[in-house]
């Protein structure tokens, strides 16, 4: 199993969610602080950042229910002189949020990749690599290609007048965005 050596303190990201955050009874996160020093600009601002964690409940929050709402509140807040109160915070917080902890989806992409572009396929472009994942990806989202139901503006535009262009860039975003309604 691969794992990273700092996996304790990604462990500790449910600190940031909003319910956590806002409680009077809420855990030290000095050790968080420390090990994301460089998110935060260097050492000195770890001082900061926990004067903002230790106040940061004394606050009437509105939007509690998600995080990345919650935050985006927390960011807004301005104080007195008109600087963002919990600049510090909310970049520590955003940053650990926004952290992959599976790097399975890029996995599987990889995977479908040596499967779509294989030996006797090298020499093909990365454009229609890229096509042929993404109707693979759509196609195993919508339940495989037996249960695949195409749309009228899809069925209207498939025709050799569209099928067999060459070059035509916007035709490809077009296609590819009716192939995205649902």
């Amino acid at each position: 199993m691969r794992l990273p050596n700092n996996i304790k303190l990604l462990e500790k990201n449910s600190i940031f969610s909003p319910q956590i955050a806002t409680s009077q009874v809420r855990p030290n996160i000095e050790d968080i602080v420390v090990g994301f020093k460089d998110v935060l600009g260097g050492v000195e601002n770890v001082d900061a950042t926990l004067q903002e964690w230790r106040i940061l409940p004394l606050q009437q929050w509105k939007k509690t229910k998600t995080a990345d709402e919650f935050w985006g509140e927390v960011l807004s807040y301005k104080n007195a002189c008109g600087d963002a109160a919990f600049f510090n915070l909310t970049k520590l917080a955003t940053a650990i949020l926004s952290l992959p902890f599976s790097n399975a989806a890029v996995e599987r992409a990889f995977c479908m990749m040596n499967i779509v572009k294989n030996k006797l396929r090298n020499r093909m472009l990365t454009k229609t690599a890229d096509h042929i994942m993404r109707v693979r990806s759509a196609l195993q989202d919508r339940g495989g290609c037996t249960k695949f139901e195409p749309s009228t503006t899809m069925l209207t535009l498939f025709n050799s007048e569209n099928v067999y262009q060459i070059g035509d860039e916007e035709n490809v975003n077009q296609v590819l965005a009716i192939f995205n309604e649902d």
